[in-house]
C-alpha cells in the first residue's frame, strides 16, 4: 500500500486518511486511519485544507481516476452528509459527527469572541451536542 499526497479537490469518499488532518493551529479534524465520507471531503473543502495524505492501494493515482471526470460537487453541497455512506462504506459514528460539527462551530464562531451574545450562542451549541454525564 502506497501514500500519497492528494489535493482536496481529488479527495473522494472512501479514501483512508494516512497522517492527521490538523488546522492552522494544530488541532485535529480527522484523526489518522479514518475512512472518509462525503461529510469529511466537504468539511476539508471548508476548513481550507490545501492537500492530505492517504493509503493508497497498488494502481493509477487519484489525479490518474479522476481524469475525464465530471467536476467534484461544490463544498457546500453537503447531500449525503455522512449519512449515507459510499458504497460499501461504513456509516460515520455519531462521535466522528459530533467532533467535525463542534470544529466547525468552533471556527465559525472564533472571530466572535468579543461579542457577548455571540460567545453565549456557540456555548450554548456546544453544550447540545454534549449529552451531560449521568
Amino acid at each position: 500500500m502506497n501514500v500519497v499526497t492528494v489535493q482536496i479537490l481529488d479527495v473522494k469518499p472512501g479514501m483512508i486518511v494516512d497522517e492527521a488532518v490538523c488546522d492552522e493551529a494544530g488541532r485535529m479534524l480527522i484523526p489518522a486511519a479514518i475512512k472518509l465520507t462525503p461529510l469529511h471531503v466537504s468539511c476539508l473543502s471548508r476548513w481550507k485544507i490545501a492537500s492530505i495524505r492517504v493509503r493508497q492501494a497498488d494502481g493509477p493515482s487519484p489525479q490518474e481516476e479522476s481524469a475525464g471526470e465530471a467536476p467534484p460537487r461544490a463544498a457546500n453541497d453537503n447531500r449525503d452528509a455522512g449519512q449515507n455512506p459510499p458504497e460499501g462504506g461504513q456509516p460515520m459514528s455519531r462521535s466522528t459527527r459530533v467532533r467535525i460539527i463542534e470544529v466547525e462551530v468552533r471556527q465559525r464562531f472564533s472571530n466572535l469572541e468579543k461579542i457577548p451574545v455571540m460567545r453565549d450562542l456557540r456555548d450554548i451549541i456546544l453544550r447540545h451536542l454534549t449529552p451531560p454525564s449521568p
